[in-house]
């Protein structure tokens, strides 16, 4: 028997509320319009598609990810604080909280694209698409001996500077069981690295350094028959840090490592762990030491300023038994700073006359007069080469 339609009584009532309980924007506008009073909010909606964006309006991001998959960063490409991969990793070091206290430094951070490794120098702009769209990065913690030496000792420092110098935490960092060369060089990065990330104590690490001086082994040389020491690889760490400084203008967050890497480097010395003529070289690189030289950047000066004032009380007043006075080196770099006093703004004009306050009054007569003999002599050598002869 053919089955019967239902009545008008006996209908299902269709289901108009979607599963989601979402209405579909243009069904609602719709439904809207049709009703004799039209909702003001609805005047001049339209139900027309909205045309396709542009591929330079689409929004892009660059997305760093660990080996689990979690996004650790997002980076739009407005991002003018980002400049190259270095950036890039400090960024990632501070948000994705690889910190010092845990013994993960920026250096360990690798960054590939694709298949390729980012160097430090890649600028940031170079990695998006021209048409627009995400960016892709994968990130890898390196792992080697020498990382997870410096790791160990990175994590001692820390405790160190907050145990109020617990000798006893020193013994352990002393303890290490350290076979090669670059294992010993990783405990001198791990110092550094402390130094220069926390500055309030560089004179705690300072001291951690004299006191670990003659405590590891020496390694030989595959360069000459002097032995590699502790004391060896920390000074030509000083050199090899002080030689990255950048030859532009400093950025903040690169002024901030020069000053914490001047402060270190004078607490060294204020410790007798680096001679005088290698803070004078120091000095020589920031400012030079002639009148003729070109003029020094601010950033320079100012920088040079802090580190007299922190070491110029020892140079002033060496203690016995130095091979060679230093108050000569103080009274060079004092004039040095003199000629460039006028040529530089207000306030490292008063970081220079804090500097002339350090030096006993006679000491400066002296310089005064010899500035002022220069000068002459350096006019009349200039008159004397403009004479053409007759």
């Amino acid at each position: 028997m053919a089955q019967r339609r239902p009545t008008q009584a006996t209908r299902i009532p269709r289901a108009v509320k979607p599963a989601d309980s979402i209405f579909e924007r243009t069904l609602m506008l719709r439904i809207g319009r049709s009703q004799k009073v039209v909702h003001p909010a609805l005047t001049g909606l339209s139900t027309e598609f909205r045309p396709q964006k542009k591929a330079s309006e689409m929004v892009s991001e660059l997305r760093v990810r660990n080996l689990t998959g979690t996004v650790l960063l997002n980076v739009p490409p407005s991002t003018e604080s980002i400049v190259d991969v270095s950036d890039l990793k400090h960024k990632i070091n501070g948000v994705a909280g690889f910190r010092i206290t845990d013994g993960i430094t920026e250096d360990r951070l690798l960054l590939f694209h694709g298949e390729c490794v980012l160097q430090d120098d890649v600028k940031i702009k170079t990695l998006w698409p021209r048409g627009g769209g995400h960016v892709e990065l994968q990130l890898y913690i390196r792992k080697t001996p020498e990382d997870d030496v410096k790791q160990e000792a990175l994590i001692l420092l820390k405790q160190y500077s907050v145990s109020n110098k617990d000798n006893r935490i020193l013994d352990s960092l002393a303890s290490m069981d350290l076979i090669s060369c670059a294992q010993l060089q990783a405990v001198v990065e791990a110092i550094f690295t402390q130094a220069l990330a926390d500055p309030a104590n560089s004179e705690a690490y300072a001291n951690a350094a004299v006191r670990l001086r003659t405590r590891y082994p020496q390694f030989p040389s595959e360069v000459d028959k002097r032995p590699i020491t502790f004391h060896r690889v920390l000074l030509n760490h000083c050199q090899n840090e002080f030689e990255k400084t950048p030859t532009r203008v400093l950025q903040d967050r690169e002024k901030e490592k020069l000053h914490a890497l001047l402060k270190f480097i004078g607490n060294l010395f204020l410790q007798n762990m680096l001679a005088a003529k290698v803070v004078g070289q120091v000095l020589h690189d920031l400012i030079g030491i002639g009148s003729s030289e070109e003029t020094p950047r601010e950033q320079l000066v100012e920088c040079a300023c802090v580190y007299l004032q922190m070491i110029g009380d020892k140079l002033l007043n060496p203690e016995p038994g130095l091979q060679a006075p230093t108050q000569p080196l103080m009274h060079q770099f004092c004039d040095r700073l003199r000629d460039l006093k006028w040529a530089m703004p207000e306030e490292i004009q008063a970081q220079i006359q804090g500097i002339e306050a350090m030096l006993p009054h006679d000491d400066w007569g002296v310089l005064e007069l010899q500035r002022r003999l220069r000068k002459k002599t350096h006019t009349g050598s200039r008159a004397a080469s403009a004479v053409v002869p007759g």
